[in-house]
């Protein structure tokens, strides 16, 4: 189910209400989606995907679902797949870290050898941005915890005065102009930057966000139009056809339900992309046939978002 929602009057008064009222209880539903905490002797993930491209667990050319395996399919793949998020690494190996929003971009010319996988579990209220094309993908996880409903333990609640618009406009707006940290800190690849290579006729975008806030009582309409905005500024062909931007709302775990995080796809995303994907009824034999093709896929849960092949 693609949704394109858009807020009413009602939910911009809802989400002003739930974003910035501290003081009220929050119901007792879903958890915020939060940041954990690393021991600093847990291992820090590299922002070098081509790095991890020689793990083991990565196939050398990608496999597709079997028709009515999508579920079993995800669950394997999302955690073969290299993560999007990852502990933050410091020059203080001696405190305790914590995760911060991540962001991705990989060209598909440093793929040609071996398939692309990326993949995150575990999504209960955080947000995602995927852009793809035919050149390449940027992908980014935004803490609910850090830049939507910031935790009041969190150092940003403080450096920022309390104030929510401003963390927002640090952590993620920020991030996706220019970027966050450089060399082994690194955390977010700048969309900005990153749109110069990666354009083309075939981009679209993808917004992938919970269907409520923490309080379940609005949502985070306000930041989400800001990212669409955003990503609008750097490529006027999705801003100028509106199909080219798809909104997918997924609907949290509930508190009671958070075994279903490790036993099903609930929470979780997967890219995959392969330069030399065998077409499907080519005949071998026949004369100049083209024998393999590009192909990026793409699947929020068991839902198929994004399907693009190419020779």
């Amino acid at each position: 189910m693609k949704l394109n929602g858009e807020g009413t009057k009602s939910d911009t008064h809802a989400n002003k209400f739930s974003l910035f009222n501290r003081d009220l209880v929050r119901r007792d539903e879903r958890d915020v989606c939060s940041a954990p905490s690393y021991d600093p002797n847990d291992a820090k993930r590299s922002l070098d995907l081509r790095a991890l491209a020689d793990n083991a667990t990565i196939h050398q050319r990608m496999e597709l679902p079997a028709p009515g395996n999508i579920k079993p399919y995800i669950l394997k793949q999302t955690k073969e797949a290299v993560p999007v998020v990852w502990p933050q690494t410091t020059r203080d190996g001696r405190k305790k870290e914590y995760d911060t929003n991540t962001s991705v971009f990989e060209q598909y010319k440093h793929s040609q050898d071996t398939e692309l996988s990326l993949g995150t579990t575990h999504l209960v209220g955080c947000t995602m941005l995927i852009v793809v094309s035919r050149k390449g993908v940027y992908i980014g996880h935004f803490w609910e915890s850090i830049s939507f409903y910031t935790d009041k333990d969190n150092s940003l609640w403080e450096k920022h005065k309390e104030d929510q618009n401003k963390i927002f406009f640090e952590t993620v707006i920020k991030g996706m102009r220019d970027g966050k940290g450089v060399g082994p800190t690194k955390q977010q690849d700048s969309l900005r930057r990153a749109a110069p290579d990666m354009d083309d006729p075939d981009v679209r975008a993808y917004l992938i966000r919970p269907n409520k806030n923490a309080k379940e009582d609005g949502d985070y309409r306000v930041y989400w139009d800001q990212m669409k905005e955003e990503v609008f500024k750097y490529f006027p062909t999705i801003k100028n056809d509106s199909k080219r931007w798809t909104e997918r709302i997924y609907v949290p775990v509930k508190k009671r339900e958070k075994n279903q995080l490790k036993t099903t796809v609930r929470g979780r995303l997967l890219f995959k992309y392969d330069a030399k994907h065998p077409k499907a009824g080519v005949d071998p034999n026949a004369a100049g046939a083209i024998l393999t093709e590009h192909r990026a896929m793409m699947w929020s849960e068991d839902e198929e978002l994004h399907n693009d092949a190419w020779t």
